[in-house]
């Protein structure tokens, strides 16, 4: 369980001027469910020995990617899974990110978020057809979405990435 001691006076001093209206609740509602993580009010499995009776609560997890501790699960998985993906060359990190302006838009629809990731790759591969010496060569590259920043204002990007090297269509 985490320590929310500044989390009161967060909400009020610092959350209205960093998130649109329309978010604060949601914002709030997913760090009060990370506040509560491991928190057997919240829901536990009772193991008990039947030879000795000895009793042993686990809490239930958030199981959310904001958690520290679930969304580092979440992302020690994922790397795993992607680790068997990636080429053994050196790789470049790229950001796109969007403008304030458009946020609340990907915010109340969540399909652009999909979009944004797929347009990213895209884009990177146009820069290599029109730049590139070969244009029949495709790009490695992997794209992950953050849908926040550090400052828990929803902040919108586009991590990618990007392989030193091509590989050739066949």
């Amino acid at each position: 369980m985490l320590d929310n001691n500044n989390w009161e006076r967060f909400k009020v001093d610092y959350l209205p001027s960093k998130a649109p209206r329309d978010m604060i609740a949601d914002i709030v509602e997913q760090v009060e469910k990370m506040l509560g993580c491991g928190d057997p009010r919240n829901g536990y499995t009772l193991y008990k020995c039947v030879d000795c009776g000895e009793e042993h609560i686990v809490a239930f997890s958030c199981k959310s990617r904001f958690c520290p501790s679930c969304g580092k699960k979440y992302v020690d998985n994922w790397v795993e899974g992607q680790v068997d993906k990636i080429l053994e060359v050196s790789h470049r990190h790229l950001v796109f990110t969007v403008p304030e302006q458009l946020r609340g838009h990907i915010y109340w629809d969540r399909d652009l978020i999909k979009e944004m990731s797929d347009k990213a790759a895209e884009l990177i591969q146009r820069y290599f057809d029109e730049h590139g010496k070969f244009r029949e060569y495709k790009v490695g590259v992997i794209t992950v979405v953050h849908t926040f920043g550090r400052d828990l204002g929803f902040n919108p990007h586009v991590h990618a990435l990007v392989a030193e090297g091509t590989f050739r269509y066949i």
